[in-house]
C-alpha cells in the first residue's frame, strides 16, 4: 500500500484493474458511450490511459484539464460546455456495480432537474449526511462534522444525474467560470436554495469509495460479492415498537427508544444472510400532533446508530403519519383520514416492494400486533408474531422472541 497515496484515485487497481477501467466497463455495459474526464492531480497519467481504454470498451473518452484545482463543483462548471443535455456524474474513486436507470429515469421522465443516489452509512459519524422528505426528495446537505445531528444516518453515493439547463441557471449567478465550488457542500445546496426540487433514489446494489487504504481494502475483499450483487432480494418487513424495541406507549422522543436484548444480533444476522430489512410502522403521533417528520426521523435516526454501533443496519423506514380517529388538541387534520396504508392495509409494503425489487416467496412480515400478521395475509407473505402467549392472530409461525423467529426464517433456507 505504500504507493497508494502518490497515484491519482482513480488509478488505484482492484483486482488488477483501475478504478476508472471498472467505471468505464460499468458505464459501456449500460449505454454510456461518450465519457468526459475531469482531471486534476495525476493528470498525464490518466491521459496515458484513455486511448487503450476507449478502444477496449467502444467508448469516446475526452479530458479537461484544470489549471489550478477548481473543486468537484467548479470542475463541473468548467465543463459546462461539453456536457451533453442530460448526464451522469460520479466521483472517481468509486467502484460501482448497481443501478442507474432510476437516476435516468428521473431526469428524463419524471421532471426532475437533478437526482442523486444515497444509501444507509455504517460510519456516520466521518461521513456528510443528506436529508430527505417523505416524497423522497433532498432537503438539505449535513456536512462533517455534525456532533450534534439526530437524524437518519443517510449518506450521498457520489453518483448523480443532471440536466444541463439547470446547471445553467445556476452557474450564471457565479461571477465567473473558474469559480472553486464544492459539488455537494455548495453546487447542490444553492441549487436547493433555487428551488430545483432534486430526486434522491436508493441504491440498490453496492457503491463504494476506495479513497482511503481501509476502504480499498473493503472493496478488494468484497469483491466476488460485488460480482454477484443482486438487486432482487428477499426482504425482512419488520414491525417496530414491540418488535425492534421496547414497548413504551406513544414514542415522541428519542431517549424512549430502547431497543430488544436481541434486535442488534438479529438484525445483524439478516444483514449477513442478505435480505433486506425494513422497518413497517404506523405512526399516528404524527397527526396526533405529537411528533413531526424531522423529530420522527430524530427517532429513527436514533435506532439506526444504536444499531450500527452493534454492526446492525437497517435498509429503510416506511411509516404511515395518519389517523383515522378526531379529537386530539394540536392534530393535523389533513391527516385525520383513512388512508390505504396505516396497518393494516397494505400501503406500505406496497410503497417498499416499488423501490426494492423483492422475493416475495422468500420474505416475511415480523411483528408483535395483529395488524402485522393481518398485513402479511393481505399480501401474501409468510409471517411470524412475536407473542409470550399462544398465536391468537393465526400468523404462519409464532415465536417468544426475534432470536426465535430468527431461527424460523433460517430453517427455510
Amino acid at each position: 500500500m505504500s504507493n497508494f497515496s502518490p497515484l491519482p484515485k482513480s488509478l488505484v487497481e482492484v483486482k488488477g484493474i483501475s478504478i476508472l477501467e471498472h467505471q468505464i466497463d460499468f458505464f459501456s455495459k449500460r449505454g454510456v458511450d461518450r465519457v468526459l474526464l475531469l482531471l486534476g492531480h495525476g493528470a498525464s497519467e490518466i491521459k496515458e490511459r484513455t486511448k487503450y481504454l476507449s478502444n477496449k470498451y467502444g467508448v469516446h473518452i475526452s479530458e479537461i484539464e484544470e489549471s489550478t484545482p477548481l473543486g468537484t463543483g467548479g470542475s463541473l462548471m468548467n465543463a459546462l460546455d461539453s456536457l451533453d443535455e442530460n448526464f451522469f456524474v460520479a466521483h472517481g474513486d468509486l467502484i460501482i456495480n448497481t443501478r442507474i436507470d432510476k437516476l435516468e429515469d428521473m431526469i428524463e421522465n419524471q421532471n426532475f432537474d437533478v437526482a442523486i443516489m444515497y444509501q444507509p452509512t455504517d460510519h456516520p459519524e466521518d461521513s456528510d449526511l443528506i436529508m430527505i422528505n417523505e416524497k423522497s426528495e433532498l432537503k438539505k446537505f449535513i456536512t462533517k462534522p455534525h456532533p450534534n445531528f439526530m437524524g437518519r444516518c443517510l449518506g450521498n453515493v457520489g453518483i448523480y444525474a443532471f440536466q444541463k439547463n439547470t446547471l445553467k441557471k445556476l452557474f450564471s449567478n457565479y461571477s465567473d467560470n473558474q469559480v472553486i465550488l464544492d459539488l455537494d457542500r455548495q453546487l447542490l445546496p444553492d441549487l436547493i436554495a433555487m428551488g430545483v426540487i432534486i430526486a434522491a433514489v436508493r441504491n440498490l446494489g453496492f457503491v463504494k469509495d476506495c479513497g482511503t487504504p481501509e476502504r480499498l481494502k473493503y472493496v478488494e475483499k468484497n469483491f466476488i460479492h460485488i460480482e454477484r450483487t443482486k438487486f432482487k432480494k428477499p426482504a425482512i418487513f419488520i414491525d417496530r415498537d414491540g418488535t425492534i424495541n421496547r414497548l413504551a406507549g406513544f414514542i415522541s422522543s428519542p431517549d424512549q427508544i430502547i431497543l430488544e436484548d436481541d434486535a442488534p444480533f438479529v438484525i445483524s444476522e439478516f444483514n449477513r444472510l442478505e435480505f433486506r430489512v425494513i422497518v413497517i410502522t404506523n405512526q399516528p403521533v404524527i397527526a396526533r400532533g405529537e411528533v413531526s417528520h424531522e423529530e420522527l426521523d430524530e427517532i429513527h435516526g436514533t435506532i439506526e446508530r444504536s444499531l450500527i454501533s452493534f454492526g446492525a443496519r437497517i435498509d429503510d423506514f416506511f411509516y404511515c403519519p395518519h389517523h383515522p380517529v378526531s379529537g386530539f388538541e394540536n392534530e393535523l387534520k389533513d391527516l385525520k383520514i383513512v388512508c390505504d396504508c396505516r396497518k393494516p392495509e397494505t400501503g406500505l409494503i406496497e410503497a417498499a416492494l416499488k423501490i426494492y425489487p423483492t422475493q416475495k416467496n422468500s420474505s416475511w412480515v415480523i411483528g408483535d400486533s395483529w395488524r402485522d400478521i393481518e398485513l402479511a395475509r393481505r399480501v401474501g407473505i409468510r409471517s411470524i408474531h412475536i407473542t409470550s402467549e399462544d398465536n391468537p392472530f393465526m400468523a404462519d409461525f409464532s415465536a417468544q422472541s426475534l432470536t426465535e423467529a430468527l431461527n424460523i426464517v433460517k430453517s427455510f433456507l
